[in-house]
């Protein structure tokens, strides 16, 4: 399909007019709810154009199958969005009074940043603290960080191995980011295949920060948000 892109002649710029007054109305006569209404007849939408959906619980997370009935711009934005704009927690500080393990401070920090951190964020300013303190010989592991205000994903994920007299005392900062800037803070990994004209089969792998459900419906908040802006901006056109 070949797209044309026009400068605003008379006929376009009435139709966008138009389409301005009428948003122009809804928004104003619903200041407050105006977000809402937008979100939850966004959400019907897309759960509309789902459907075959299939969802499997795996040894790092779940996995969600489902087919869209959309455009494939629809598709590819809601992808890139899953991917790379969710917000979740990631070990971003780390404060080492002592380690004399075998693992440099550098490396021990990087492994520790790749813990998946469970939990939807309320804020972007948010901040988890864990601890740990462990004496060899043992395993170290992720069940091993120690939170009042968080847990991690997954407490099989080993660390570091300590030897006899070794010691690890450690202090993390979990912070909310989006995989965007870094991969730790990535959720899933979606990916799509073409089946239909404008029919596509989604296939979501979490990393157990968040269901799968949770991601596809931030996903949405997200994209309306975005297309949000969008007519904000529209508005401004003269």
């Amino acid at each position: 399909m070949q797209h044309q892109f026009h400068m605003m002649g008379q006929p376009q710029r009435k139709e966008t007019d138009n389409l301005i007054h009428f948003l122009r109305l809804v928004r104003y006569n619903n200041p407050l709810d105006y977000k809402s209404i937008t979100f939850r007849i966004m959400k019907l939408l897309v759960v509309s154009l789902i459907n075959n959906i299939q969802k499997e619980k795996t040894n790092i997370g779940e996995t969600l199958k489902f087919n869209l009935k959309a455009p494939l711009s629809f598709s590819s934005a809601l992808r890139r969005i899953m991917i790379s704009e969710i917000p979740t927690y990631a070990i971003e500080n780390v404060y080492i009074y002592e380690n004399t393990s075998s693992m440099y401070d550098e490396l021990l920090a990087h492994r520790l940043g790749l813990i998946p951190i469970k939990g939807k964020p309320v804020s972007s300013d948010e901040v988890i603290i864990f601890s740990l303190i462990k004496e060899g010989p043992c395993v170290v592991y992720s069940g091993d960080l120690e939170s009042e205000e968080g847990e991690v994903a997954f407490n099989n994920i080993p660390i570091v191995k300590l030897k006899e007299g070794q010691k690890l005392e450690i202090e993390c900062e979990a912070l909310v980011g989006i995989g965007k800037t870094h991969a730790k803070w990535q959720p899933c990994n979606a990916v799509y295949k073409q089946v239909a004209e404008d029919e596509v089969e989604f296939f979501v792998e979490t990393f157990g920060q968040m269901e799968a459900e949770e991601i596809l419906e931030e996903a949405v908040k997200i994209l309306r948000n975005k297309a949000d802006s969008f007519l904000q901006q529209l508005e401004m056109v003269e």
